[in-house]
């Protein structure tokens, strides 16, 4: 997928970041499952803009997000994502019963426990 085609798509759904994955996803019907072994990385749609529009988002995605527990408190996940240089986005993939559950955005994580305080 071109870093183009990432934009459109992201604009089109209004979405803050999208999924790179290692799949084909052009005949998929969504929402489809993707493996989360599938899952490259989670790239922000300010970083987006920063690259090369016909790049491959594949050249730009270096890491897999950490995995956490759906289960885990927020401030938990926090300590690992500040912990885990692996992870400079900030996100981490939210597994549930070994099963992928969603995306953990750290930046939002942290602004909901600052504004519950």
């Amino acid at each position: 997928t071109s870093v183009a085609d990432a934009l459109e798509v992201a604009a089109h759904s209004r979405a803050e970041f999208i999924a790179a994955l290692r799949c084909q996803t052009e005949n998929h019907a969504w929402p489809a499952a993707v493996p989360m072994n599938d899952i490259l990385g989670i790239v922000t749609v300010a970083h987006l803009l920063t690259l090369p529009a016909r790049a491959s988002l594949r050249d730009f995605v270096t890491c897999q997000p950490p995995r956490v527990l759906a289960e885990d408190c927020v401030v938990d996940v926090l300590h690992q994502l500040k912990d885990l240089a692996s992870s400079p986005s900030c996100f981490a993939l939210v597994i549930e019963r070994h099963d992928f559950a969603g995306i953990f955005d750290g930046r939002r994580g942290l602004a909901t426990l600052l504004n519950t305080r």
